[in-house]
């Protein structure tokens, strides 16, 4: 159920939007712009960090949605969950990402100059670096967004949010809805 009544009775993240269109226009777009910032990240691997960080901050809502959009975009669903738990990347690029992002995460204001630098070392460009603090940030937001409104989905409403979303992105859902 819903914290605030202006929103109905089971509200998704598509209905504030389209409560608040100003707002909707300004977040689609925010994420749209993280996502394509460079070529290093496709968008597979930003809805993976997207899924990552949902997961730290136990939003299932945003978890959900980018795990299954991760999956549309053609990478192993069966390989995040197993990350989740064990905090350990496959190689030494992700192993830093993935820290970065649980950093900015778990302890923004601690986020200091070795983290980028671990992306750094590991082969990360400053674009890519920038990039993955725009996702983590971005679905910081989201995930707060997401919970602190009581914003809720059924798996149906949820698995056809990811399907959306690894094939039109936010830009394509930004136009379907009207809000660009």
């Amino acid at each position: 159920m819903a914290h605030v009544a202006q929103l109905g009775d089971a509200p998704t993240l598509i209905d504030l939007f389209k409560a608040y269109p100003g707002i909707g226009r300004h977040v689609l777009g925010f994420m749209e712009a993280a996502f394509t910032l460079s070529s290093e990240l496709s968008r597979g691997e930003c809805e993976r960090v997207a899924a990552y960080v949902s997961a730290l901050n136990q939003c299932s809502y945003c978890h959900t949605i980018h795990a299954h959009a991760a999956k549309v975009c053609g990478l192993d669903p069966d390989l995040l969950p197993e990350f989740q738990t064990t905090n350990d990347a496959t190689d030494d690029r992700w192993k830093a990402a993935y820290g970065y992002a649980r950093q900015i995460t778990n302890r923004p204001a601690e986020v200091g100059e070795e983290h980028v630098r671990a992306c750094r070392d590991a082969g990360w460009s400053n674009e890519a670096i920038t990039q993955i603090a725009m996702v983590a940030t971005g679905f910081n937001l989201m995930n707060r967004l997401v919970d602190s409104l009581g914003l809720t989905g059924d798996p149906e409403f949820l698995l056809g949010a990811g399907e959306r979303l690894g094939t039109i992105s936010y830009g394509g859902t930004a136009a379907k809805m009207g809000l660009n």
